[in-house]
């Protein structure tokens, strides 16, 4: 099987990049549809991570 992977940054309270979020999916697969998903999931773990976005910073 040939497949994809689509990932999303996880940050902290300071902006750093601490981790990543990445799913893997089957090359046939419509990464479009997944990729709001991704990251929504990492800007909620950021969150929780003590991440703030920038006022006016496009999510």
């Amino acid at each position: 099987m040939i497949t994809k992977s689509i990932a999303a940054p996880i940050r902290d309270a300071t902006n750093t990049v601490i981790a990543a979020l990445s799913i893997v999916v089957p090359v046939e697969t419509d990464s479009r549809t997944l990729i709001p998903a991704v990251r929504a999931a990492g800007h909620g773990i950021s969150r929780a991570m003590g991440w703030r976005p920038a006022k006016g910073a496009r999510r």
